[in-house]
This record gives structure tokens, C-alpha cells and sequence, in this order.
């Protein structure tokens, strides 16, 4: 059923839903600088994948699970990741949080077991170790799960949904460190689902949003708001407008106006398959959403700042296309055209199969996916380049014994308007005097060039930037500027002055 292309009466309808059409740039894994080519890790089949300091000692580690088990994965201090380390997580645990679950400040993973009706919380140790599982029943089916305070007392809570149970299951943390039983709140009954936990109202508690995977007559959003007794109110339910289906959800800020929206993968193969935004209202509701056109088969979603802008970005994985894409987030709040990254093959990704965070210690973030083909499947980000430019390009010239000659001074900025230390500019002069010159800007981000003499019959000359080299760093001339009104940042004509 999640393979299935959507409806031609979703096709009709998508325009409706505000679909803003984007053009896809089939990439390499590394062609636009964001990611290295992915890397695999053999640990058997993947289920669901979550990222945090499973150990304590600050640094991002990987768990996931697989047909029994939960591994961890530890990063080492040359930003590698060690074996796995198994724990016994019993019967199908087919979805995954992270999360401080007894309030000792340390992170913890809890796992949703679907055919035992159970979830299994994994608290760390003061050795850095996981101790074994605690088990709490839960409802029938539990298929999807969420760590947060949804009661507003400061303590993180577990949210999980129910394949076959028309309810979800709240479990709040105590204050002797150990979660209460299940609390029900009605939900309608899908599969394949998706749960997140964020404040999509913009009262500053923490609300519950189910995604419901199958079942066309089921809303594809079913939201709970937190009240202020720190009870979930009754579900409010959205919709796409469309008779389709959904496969992930996520919550953040990708419109730029400080309110948590919601981000939602849906539909087959293309033409109909898009990712929506349901961008938070100012009245405290979601909006109707906005579509964009995806690749095929979208179905984990996760956001993070990808591309170093400060803005968030949308990553989706897409089952059965070898395919991983990222939406970035344009300044004007809307999403930009995807990119795609090669993934191995695999036919169906969980709505929790992929997490996004540093795991290499390098200060960027890297996307880790579960794979039941494949294992554990890495995409690192590649070692990020900053835009820069000319921010001044200025200029003097004075008499000399038998001539004249002329100096110029370029100052290099970062994306920041920053001034850059230690960048190398290229350039070449014309005109009265010809040749290649070369200097590298000192901590102001300044360099000056001088020609040599030139005869005073002449009457000008020009200096002309060619490149800026600096690793880590990448020459944007379409950016110069200058603050004078006779260059453009990137030349300069100089007029030998009648001495």
C-alpha cells in the first residue's frame, strides 16, 4: 500500500494545495559540498535509528535497532565510530527516541516493541553503558514513538502511536526517575506511522502530532495540544486535501517567522509525490498546506541547518530510489530545489529510519539511516566551504623618479562581511604596465599590490581580480563590491593624476 502511486484524484486536487513546482539537481554525493559519498556499516537490517551521547563523554553516537536487538554505536575521538554494542531489545522494536528518561542528565534510548505490545527504555550508566531494559505495556501495535515533556513539568516524557490500538499512549516521567503507565488519548487507527513532539500552537508547551500512515478516510494529521493542567486536549485533524497517503513527519521553524510548523512527506512516484508544510499560524492553528514536488517515494523526513546558513533545511529518504534529497530553505521562507544524494538500494525506509547530528566531532551535521538491506548507512558531511569575496578594492598612484606607478588594496570578507586573515588574491594588471601579481591578506582581511614604474606618457592603468584561494574557502566573484563608485570589487581602472 505505501508503494502505491497516489490517486488521480490526488493529482487533480495537488493544485489546490498551493504546490510550488522545483526543479531537481541530480547530484553526486558530494557534488555541491554538503555530504562525502555514503558509507555503510554491516550491523543487519535496520529498523529505526536515533543519534545522541549514549556515553557521556560529549561526544554524538549513533543507536539503532535491529531484529531483536538495539546497537550503539560510540564515537571514538578521531571521530570514527567503534563496533556495535548490542543490548537485547526484544520482540520486533521497529522505532526509536533518545531522550533523559530518569532525569540524571544523562541520555537515554527507548524503543517501541510491536508485536509485544511493549516499550523497552534503556537508561545509561554512570560507566557509560546502556543497563538493561525496563519494559512498560503499552496499548496494541505500538508502531511509532517520541520523547518530551508533553506536561509541562521540566521531565521528559514518552509519546508512542498504535498500528492497531485507535489510541496513542502517554507515559510521563516521575519524579523517582521512572515513567508512569500509559495515559490513552483516542487517535484513529492507521499503520505506518509517524509521532513528533513541539509547540505548533506558540504557547510555549510542548503538543503531540501523529501523522496516520494509511486509511485514506483518516485525517493525515492528528494534533493534541497540551493544556495548561498538562493534559493532552481532544485531536485536532488536518488534512492534505488530497486522497493520498503519508509516510514522515517533522516539526520545526522552515518558514523563518519563529513558530514550530510541520513538515510531511506523501504520495508515490512522481508526478505525485511531494513533501507539504503546515506553517503555524499567527491565530496559534496550522495553515493550509503548502506542496512542493518531491522525488519518488518520499518517506522519512528530518530537518536540520545542512547547508551552515542558519536556516533549516528538509532531508528525505526516499524507498526504492537509491535516493536521499534536501530542500534548502530560502531566505523568503519557502523551500528551494531539491539535491539528490546516492543511497544504496533498499525498498522501504521506517518513518524513524533516519536522524540528523555531528557524529564526527567536526562541527557539521551528518544524516544516519536505518537500512534493512544495508545495515547502518552514514552520509558525512563534507568539510564545509565558505563563500568569499571582495569587500573593498581601492586604489592610489604617485610620481616616481622617470614615471609613475600605482598600488591597489583588496580586502577579502567571508560570507559575514567579516574580514578574512591569510587568503591569497590573484590578479592581473593591464593597460600602462602588464603582468601577474599576488599577495595574501593580512588579520584586517587587507593585501596591497604595486606595479612596477611606468612611463609618464602613459595615462592608466587597470588591476583586475582573477581568483581568492583559501581552503575551506570558496571564491564567490559574483559577491564583490567596493565602497568607491570606479570599481565593482572585482576591477580597477587607476588615472595617472596630472602632477
Amino acid at each position: 500500500m505505501k508503494k502505491m502511486l497516489v490517486s488521480l484524484l490526488a493529482v487533480v486536487l495537488i493544485a489546490a494545495l498551493g504546490t510550488k513546482s522545483v526543479v531537481a539537481k541530480l547530484l553526486n554525493a558530494s557534488a555541491d559540498g554538503l555530504f562525502e559519498p555514503y558509507m555503510t556499516y554491516a550491523t543487519g537490517g535496520g529498523y529505526a535509528v536515533g543519534i545522541g551521547d549514549f556515553n557521556s563523554d560529549g561526544l554524538q553516537d549513533v543507536a539503532m535497532t535491529t531484529s531483536g536487538q538495539l546497537l550503539v554505536l560510540l564515537q571514538n575521538s578521531d571521530g570514527a565510530l567503534a563496533g556495535p554494542v548490542a543490548y537485547d531489545a526484544g520482540l520486533r522494536p521497529e522505532s526509536l527516541a533518545v531522550g533523559d528518561l530518569n532525569n540524571d542528565g544523562r541520555i537515554d534510548v527507548v524503543v517501541a516493541n510491536y508485536s509485544s505490545n511493549t516499550i523497552s527504555v534503556f537508561l545509561q550508566q554512570t560507566d557509560g553503558s546502556l543497563a538493561p531494559r525496563t519494559i512498560y505495556p503499552t496499548n496494541s501495535g505500538p508502531d511509532a514513538i517520541a520523547v518530551g515533556d508533553v506536561n509541562g513539568d521540566g521531565l521528559a516524557d514518552v509519546v508512542v502511536s498504535h498500528w492497531t490500538s485507535g489510541s496513542i499512549g502517554v507515559f510521563t516521567q516521575n519524579q523517582e526517575g521512572a515513567l508512569n503507565s500509559l495515559t490513552a488519548y483516542a487517535a484513529p487507527q492507521a499503520g505506518y506511522d509517524d509521532i513528533a513532539i513541539g509547540d505548533v500552537n506558540g504557547d510555549g508547551r510542548n503538543d503531540v502530532v501523529k501523522m496516520n500512515g494509511q486509511g485514506y478516510a483518516n485525517p493525515n494529521l492528528s494534533v493534541y495540544l497540551q493544556n495548561a493542567d498538562g493534559t493532552l486536549d481532544n485531536a485536532i485533524s488536518y488534512t492534505l486535501g488530497c486522497t493520498c497517503l503519508s509516510h514522515g513527519i517533522s516539526i520545526g521553524d522552515v518558514t523563518g517567522d519563529g513558530r514550530n510548523d510541520v513538515v510531511i512527506s506523501y504520495g508515490g512516484n512522481r508526478p505525485a509525490s511531494f513533501i507539504a508544510v503546515f506553517a503555524q499560524g499567527v491565530d496559534s492553528s496550522l495553515l493550509t498546506p503548502v506542496s512542493y514536488s518531491a522525488y519518488d517515494i518520499p518517506e522519512p523526513v528530518e530537518l536540520g541547518d545542512l547547508n551552515m546558513d542558519g536556516l533549516l533545511d528538509v532531508a528525505v529518504a526516499h524507498g526504492g530510489w537509491y535516493t536521499l534529497s534536501v530542500f534548502p530553505r530560502e531566505n523568503n521562507g519557502a523551500l528551494g530545489a531539491y539535491s539528490l544524494y546516492a543511497l544504496p538500494y533498499v525498498s522501504h525506509y521506517s518513518s524513524q529510519g533516519m536522524a540528523i547530528g555531528d557524529i564526527n566531532h567536526d562541527g557539521l551535521p551528518d544524516i544516519a539511516i536505518a537500512d534493512s538491506n544495508n545495515g547502518l548507512v552514514i552520509l558525512r558531511h563534507a568539510p564545509l566551504v565558505v563563500p568569499m569575496h571582495v569587500g573593498d578594492l581601492t586604489a592610489t598612484n604617485r610620481k616616481i623618479s622617470h614615471g609613475w606607478d600605482a598600488t591597489v588594496t583588496i580586502t577579502v570578507h567571508d560570507s559575514n562581511h567579516a574580514a578574512l586573515a591569510n587568503a591569497t588574491v590573484n590578479g592581473t594588471w593591464s593597460g600602462a604596465y602588464i603582468g601577474n601579481a599576488s599577495c595574501t591578506t593580512d588579520a584586517n582581511g587587507k593585501c596591497s599590490l604595486t606595479t612596477g614604474s611606468m612611463p609618464r606618457s602613459s595615462t592608466s592603468v587597470t588591476f583586475e581580480v582573477d581568483n581568492i584561494v583559501k581552503s575551506g574557502y570558496q571564491y564567490s566573484p559574483l559577491n564583490n563590491h567596493s565602497s568607491n563608485n570606479y570599481s565593482d570589487g572585482t576591477s580597477i581602472t587607476i588615472i595617472k593624476t596630472d602632477w
